[in-house]
């Protein structure tokens, strides 16, 4: 059987996805605009495909705060996505 490994790439956005998710859930502000959101899945979706796929500069500098933010506060999800 063959063993997964996701790049980390596609493993920072799932996260920043669902830190900004549960995020709001708890009343707090979004990090992301469903706009936002939309170009981060299509972003998730081109890694699996294994195609290149490259944000704009102002969406990834608010990529890289998340995943400062997720660091800093050593977060981790209530549900983490199964990468199987």
């Amino acid at each position: 059987m063959k063993i997964y490994n996701p790049p980390q790439r596609l493993m920072a956005l799932g996260l920043v996805l669902q830190f900004d998710s549960e995020s709001q859930e708890k009343g707090k502000s979004n990090y992301f605009t469903v706009g936002q959101r939309i170009v981060i899945n299509q972003e998730r979706a081109a890694i699996m495909a294994g195609l290149d796929y490259k944000q704009n500069e102002l969406l990834e500098n608010k990529i890289e705060f998340v995943v400062s933010q997720i660091i800093s506060k050593k977060w981790h999800p209530e549900k983490p996505i199964p990468y199987v």
